[in-house]
């Protein structure tokens, strides 16, 4: 029996049910458990560390659990842990379980009509907007695996009701605060290659050189001080509406702007995708012409979106719209599509 498997033995019976799904990120991994008979709710999530040992993967850990305890916890559109336990040196957040992520999702239907598509997005703006109400400047790592949906038809009689789109028995959990103001208090710019803003992607060079060996000690307090001013001046939850211009693009046509499906190509291109999509280079140039290569087919509203979509993504962060523009826009989008389904969603 390999040492992975007698762990996952331990946390079993340490966690009083079975596990019966590991979804594993970045630095984490998320074990699904079906608990023991009686107990409420049947299936709840446990995020943990990959390695227990990795101090960098730990303290990453660690201070999202602090965003989430600290700053977010109660909000319906932001994934609320019970509480944090700690298992033979490995500690766990334990989560509500969501049906699936929005890649899931995705992936299940290949792309969704207008309205759905406006839905989550609006969603995802309103959470932020609450996040940042809060004192959390961006998420910084926005992409579809972070988005997770809740059915609440499965929780509430008769719902959603038969006026609205029924896109509304989904609710959106944003998760994974991991990075989230990470810009902010420890100069690190984030993110996931395919939905990084060019501004990340300019902070991460600079944060590169400095740290080479091979930058002499008058270059790296230049490049200190300009690394300084950026973090003083930049309004960086605009990153945020740049992750989210990039997945509503991806819910209206299936793909990532870059012309391709983004699971295709990230994070291992599959067979028939040319290795340079590991690459920096290729997002980095991509990502500051971005909002050139919006265009959507056959869709309602069509020029409107495709605006909203390309002003979500401009390359200057001064240009680009703020969480409350963007959300204000999406609603008055649903609004046009379908009124009775804006206004059950504003009173949610």
């Amino acid at each position: 029996m390999e040492r992975n498997e007698i762990e996952e033995i331990v946390l079993s019976i340490h966690l009083k049910g079975e596990i019966i799904e590991r979804k594993r990120g970045t630095y984490g991994i998320v074990f699904i458990v079906k608990q023991q008979a009686q107990a409420i709710p049947k299936y709840v999530a446990y995020k943990t560390t990959k390695d227990k040992f990795d101090k960098n993967k730990l303290d990453t850990f660690i201070r999202e659990a602090r965003v989430w305890f600290e700053k977010l916890k109660g909000h319906p559109l932001i994934l609320t842990p019970f509480y944090i336990t700690n298992i033979e040196n490995r500690p766990l957040i334990c989560m509500p379980f969501c049906e699936k992520t929005l890649r899931d999702y995705l992936n299940e239907h290949k792309s969704l009509k207008p309205i759905e598509a406006l839905v989550i997005t609006s969603q995802i703006l309103k959470g932020l907007i609450f996040a940042r109400s809060k004192g959390i400047e961006s998420h910084q790592d926005l992409k579809p695996e972070n988005i997770l949906l809740e059915d609440l038809s499965k929780k509430f009689a008769e719902w959603p009701p038969q006026n609205v789109d029924q896109s509304l028995k989904w609710q959106v959990r944003i998760g994974d605060f991991g990075c989230a103001n990470a810009w902010r208090e420890l100069g690190e710019p984030g993110g996931t290659k395919p939905y990084m803003a060019p501004e990340q992607w300019e902070l991460k060079r600079l944060k590169d050189k400095i740290r080479d060996k091979r930058t002499d000690t008058k270059e790296r307090e230049k490049l200190s001080k300009e690394l300084e001013k950026k973090k003083k001046e930049m309004d960086f939850s605009k990153v945020d509406v740049f992750a989210i211009g990039i997945i509503l693009y991806e819910l209206l046509t299936g793909k990532h702007t870059i012309g391709v499906k983004t699971s295709d190509v990230w994070p291992e291109p599959k067979e028939g995708f040319p290795k340079r999509y590991k690459k920096d280079d290729r997002w980095k140039k991509w990502s500051k012409k971005a909002s050139e290569n919006i265009k959507l087919e056959n869709l309602e509203l069509k020029e409107e979106i495709e605006s909203l979509i390309k002003d979500m993504l401009l390359p200057d962060i001064n240009e680009r719209l703020d969480l409350h523009s963007a959300f204000k826009r999406v609603m008055d989008l649903l609004h046009k599509l379908h009124k009775p389904t804006a206004k059950q969603l504003e009173l949610l």
